[in-house]
């Protein structure tokens, strides 16, 4: 570092007092030039006093100008904001065109609360807001002092070789002391028929015996999260599981184990705990009566567990656990002096670390980390302790204050816990929220999308008190109905009329029924906007309605105010007839309209739907579209039913870059308040329709219909 213009900061960041900044406890005296802004609210926890609640981001801040003059600065401040950016964006999948190029400027903000910068940006659709920001770096010899022991986002310098064993047990002790996050799943009241329906027993590695035990007493273990992979993972069959009961099997097939396991057996260890439960190793994998009854309460066996190690880093089960063997840590080094005396290192909120890792993008790890009350993150770049009430991390000093923003992933915000969810309709909405994330994920086998969630759909049906259908509540089925998504394409085995029957991302939309944010408004949807009574058909032929008794103070729905006089209605009794599908289909009566539909967007899947004389009636987002085999090329009118109404303003107002439809489609200025049909674009095989599209119409418009319609129609939907 004798090269003193390394530390040459540019014209922008020489406006940053670093050093008065890093020497004043508080933070917010005389610091020069600056602008005062606020970057919004959030929530915290003082793991130092019993203080929570909410506070604003109110902060100093410098401008550091436009993105394009920060990517290109040699000022070392400007390169880290600049790599920070860079990855922040590649990670929550913003590319910024170069024909269409907006303006970004980029701010650094000096928070008081969290006595760190954060970076924001002004010109990008997802803001960097609290995501990314870079601390002070302090030497071992500051801290130990004491001085610094509220100075809450401060780095140390570098990660030791090993993960400090004393400093987790300390932060799990603080949790269990001070938060009890797990005080409820270990009660004297503990059954374990009710607590494991459909289990004798649960299998745990005992890392003291080297050997599985199976037991139905309440313990306290350890669960693993992890990456399978690609490579060839070690498990449990009904060959060798009587071996692996006898003390020592696990140390005799040690060298067989993926690295990530071993790690994990080791770590059990040396946190003092007996018990470790991993999927691979405690459920039968080629005995289906083991493993299904295993899958199917995956809710309780993370949410029981002592603590889940979230292993996230690398993409295999051979990734091991960065830190817990001396030198599996590749980089130690946690900040860059920008100028003498000043060193800065980057922060990373945990939940953009999580998105960046090979499992964020895996199904099964969804739930497995959602239900988790107390979480031990290992990243390649440093560990991270979570519960419902804190945060710690190693990079970190201790004794800080511990904030939580409101994050981007719908898999894992914290307020997502099923268990602590505030009513039903909580219940409903974070359900909804988990599933846009997890059909954002890869599943290795088409068959699974439904195993890999059983235990979220399991605890959505307990905690709501609703049956769920094919991943659909009955009671809500209406909305549940209405998801979208972009490129999706058909996922056989699995009705249409479910979200696990395609395969890509979709999104729902609650925004639909004009809700306010409230169970309310969403009642008066059900009851007020929707006429269909669904029936449901299983694989006999057998039908039955498909609200239950929780739900039947919803029946009878008004009838259907239809705007065509001449519309005959009538409906009668279904006949039983066995299902052609290997899933139930949805039977009902609703009205029926021929519309044509006109492509606008080949790219985002987009069309028009019109009338007999080229009305434009509303709007589609086309489904399969890329496997249709020329079925949307048909110059013929298409089936479109008609699901439920809503305003036009609520469609409207729908994030229209994420939807599949643009309100321009069907809707002038004028028409904001229209009344309009969300539709369904169908096609006909065997008799039974497929959803191929989610749109809507005007009300108005259905009079256009070609013939035969509009008609009042049976329908079989799978």
């Amino acid at each position: 570092m004798s090269d003193s213009s390394i530390f040459d900061l540019c014209q922008h960041c020489e406006k940053i007092p670093f050093d008065r900044l890093q020497e004043n406890r508080l933070g917010i005296l005389d610091v020069g030039s600056f602008t005062y802004r606020s970057l919004g609210t959030g929530y915290f926890t003082d793991s130092s006093r019993d203080d929570v609640g909410y506070f604003s981001y109110s902060c100093n801040s410098w401008e550091l100008g436009e993105l394009s003059r920060v990517q290109n600065s040699p000022c070392p401040v400007c390169r880290l904001v600049s790599e920070l950016i860079f990855r922040h964006n590649r990670t929550r999948g913003f590319v910024s065109s170069p024909f269409n190029s907006p303006t970004i400027t980029v701010w650094i903000n000096w928070i008081v609360r969290m006595q760190s910068f954060w970076i924001n940006t002004d010109g990008l659709s997802n803001s960097t807001r609290t995501d990314i920001g870079l601390g002070f770096a302090v030497s071992n010899s500051q801290t130990a002092g004491g001085s610094l022991r509220m100075r809450f986002n401060y780095l140390f310098p570098e990660l030791p070789r090993q993960i400090d064993i004393d400093r987790l047990s300390n932060w799990i002790e603080g949790c269990a002391r001070d938060h009890q996050c797990i005080s409820k799943t270990n009660t004297d009241a503990f059954n374990f028929e009710e607590c494991y329906p459909g289990l004798k027993f649960l299998r745990y590695i005992d890392v003291n015996n080297a050997c599985l035990i199976q037991s139905c007493d309440t313990v306290d273990y350890i669960a693993l999260s992890y990456v399978w992979g690609s490579i060839s993972n070690f498990r449990l069959t009904k060959a060798n599981l009587k071996i692996f009961l006898q003390p020592a099997a696990i140390s005799a097939a040690w060298n067989l184990l993926p690295a990530t396991i071993r790690d994990a057996i080791t770590l059990t260890r040396k946190l003092g705990k007996r018990y470790l439960w991993i999927d691979s190793l405690c459920l039968v994998q080629n005995d289906p009566m083991d493993l299904e009854p295993g899958i199917a309460v995956m809710d309780q066996v993370y949410e029981r567990a002592w603590i889940t190690i979230i292993a996230a880093s690398g993409h295999d089960a051979n990734a091991g656990l960065p830190g817990v063997d001396s030198g599996s840590r590749q980089d130690r080094r946690a900040a860059s002096q920008v100028k003498p005396g000043i060193f800065l290192g980057k922060l990373i909120a945990t939940d953009l670390l999580l998105e960046e890792s090979a499992y964020h993008t895996r199904a099964w790890t969804l739930q497995e980390h959602v239900l988790s009350r107390r979480t031990l993150y290992f990243f390649q770049e440093h560990t991270v302790f979570r519960c419902h009430a804190s945060e710690y991390r190693e990079r970190c000093c201790d004794h800080s204050l511990i904030t939580t923003v409101q994050n981007h992933d719908h898999g894992t915000h914290r307020s997502m816990e099923l268990g602590k969810a505030g009513s039903k309709f909580d219940v409903i909405k974070t359900y909804m929220d988990l599933i846009e994330g997890y059909t954002s994920r890869t599943l290795t086998l088409d068959s699974d999308v439904l195993r890999a969630i059983a235990g979220v759909i399991r605890r959505v049906s307990v905690s709501s008190g609703y049956q769920v259908l094919q991943g659909l509540p009955r009671r809500e089925l209406d909305i549940f109905l209405l998801f979208e998504g972009k490129s999706l394409s058909r996922r056989e085995g699995f009705p249409s009329y479910s979200w696990a029957g395609w395969r890509g991302k979709v999104e729902m939309h609650l925004r639909r029924a004009g809700w306010t944010d409230c169970e309310l408004s969403l009642n008066l949807w059900l009851r007020n906007r929707t006429w269909i009574v669904w029936y449901v058909s299983d694989l006999t032929g057998k039908t039955e309605l498909v609200c239950d008794d929780h739900t039947s103070s919803l029946l009878p729905r008004q009838p259907f105010k239809c705007p065509i006089p001449e519309v005959t209605r009538s409906e009668t009794v279904f006949t039983s007839t066995t299902s052609p599908k290997p899933y139930p289909i949805l039977r009902f009566w609703t009205l029926v309209v021929s519309l044509k539909i006109q492509i606008t967007d080949v790219f985002r899947h987009q069309a028009r739907l019109l009338g007999q004389n080229g009305e434009e009636c509303g709007g589609v987002a086309l489904d399969g579209f890329n496997d249709s085999e020329g079925f949307f090329e048909s110059i013929e009118p298409f089936d479109v039913i008609l699901l439920s109404e809503g305003r036009a303003r609520d469609f409207n107002d729908l994030d229209r870059t994420k939807t599949g439809m643009g309100s321009k489609v069907y809707l002038r200025d004028r028409e904001y308040n229209t009344t309009i049909y969300y539709v369904m674009l169908i096609e006909w095989k065997d008799g039974v329709a497929e959803r191929r599209g989610i749109g809507a119409v005007r009300q108005d418009s259905i009079c256009h219909s070609f013939k035969p319609g509009p008609v009042w129609k049976e329908v079989a939907l799978g």
